[in-house]
């Protein structure tokens, strides 16, 4: 793809992947863009649940919100989708996932360049699609060979979230309970059950935490996720096990995480949010696949999982063993929170 327009108010619009860790994988692929068209104004659309991760991205002019689960049934959806490839004179849009429709609506719109991945049932309307990744590639190298297609050039695959500054201070005082004890954090949750390590298994590892270390627990998630957080929380000293599910913005939960002397999660967002803050992580995957959505990160790591001989990655959403999560055993993650700093009081 050549540079959108020549000059300095050429328009380039990214649409975005729909979920939060997509999300964080795709900000490698901004900052390429970025790279490439220093002087063009970048707009990005987004849903509205991850567009807290782009509001304060230096490679970009603006962040649009859409609807990504629209009834595309009723006039007014479509209307909406016409209207946010229409809003400026677009010159290219880069789609980082693949969709027939929002490439046909680009390009009805008249934009020139239409750029996707390399998905052969979805290439109709595009102009350029990227090459394709290796099978097991990451998928933030999906994202960066669209990206190539657009003509930038990677610069790593470290990813980017900027934290709104004033949530430090918010941040602090949701923290107050502890007095300014060390503490680690704890994300039992996750986007569907057989992605979470047993809650039995999170309450036998606190109860041996909290026994090895005179650190606190600070449990993360959703609001949904409170029930859960509660039964593993229940009857601890509230100065050393903290439960502020549903309490953070996501920029709130960054400047946490930050503070934090370690992060114990199943794969989940948050897992990829603490790799943006370079936090010292220990992932539990099962059905999912750390090597295609594991966090990247330079801060120190270890991912657990076991081969149970399923195929993975797995989409099921039930599965009468569940073995590959409740194999994980208590002893050895405790030892490996403990191997990654997580033994001293300081």
């Amino acid at each position: 793809m050549s540079a959108p327009a020549t000059g300095a108010t050429a328009d380039l619009l990214v649409v975005m992947p729909n979920w939060l860790g997509d999300t964080l994988f795709a900000t490698p692929s901004l900052r390429a863009l970025r790279r490439a068209y220093p002087q063009a104004r970048i707009d990005c659309a987004v849903p509205q649940r991850c567009e807290e991760v782009l509001r304060h991205n230096p490679h970009l002019d603006r962040v649009i919100v859409y609807d990504d689960k629209p009834r595309w049934s009723r006039p007014s959806s479509i209307r909406g989708l016409w209207r946010l490839m229409g809003g400026r004179r677009y010159a290219g849009v880069v789609f980082l996932g693949a969709s027939t429709l929002k490439s046909a609506c680009a390009a009805l719109r008249g934009i020139r360049r239409r750029v996707g991945p390399a998905n052969t049932s979805k290439l109709l309307f595009l102009t350029d699609s990227a090459g394709t990744p290796a099978p097991d590639a990451h998928r933030i190298d999906h994202y960066l060979a669209v990206a190539r297609a657009a003509g930038a050039v990677p610069d790593g695959r470290s990813m980017d979230f900027v934290p709104e500054p004033a949530a430090e201070a918010s941040a602090g005082r949701l923290l107050a309970p502890l007095a300014g004890r060390p503490y680690v954090t704890v994300h039992a949750g996750g986007n569907w059950d057989l992605k979470r390590w047993p809650a039995g298994s999170f309450g036998a590892w606190s109860s041996a935490y909290l026994e090895r270390t005179e650190r606190a627990i600070v449990y993360i998630g959703t609001d949904a996720e409170r029930p859960l957080v509660a039964s593993i929380a229940a009857g601890r000293d509230p100065g050393r096990a903290l439960d502020l599910c549903g309490r953070t913005s996501l920029s709130e939960l960054a400047w946490v995480l930050r503070g934090s002397k370690l992060l114990l999660t199943n794969d989940s967002g948050p897992i990829h949010l603490a790799a943006t803050q370079r936090v010292p992580t220990v992932g539990l995957f099962g059905p999912t696949s750390p090597d295609r959505t594991g966090p990247v990160t330079d801060a120190p790591l270890r991912i657990l999982t076991k081969d149970v001989g399923c195929e993975v990655p797995c989409y099921f959403r039930g599965c009468d063993l569940r073995v590959c999560m409740d194999w994980i055993g208590v002893d050895e993650v405790l030892e490996a929170c403990l191997s990654l700093g997580g033994r001293a009081d300081a």
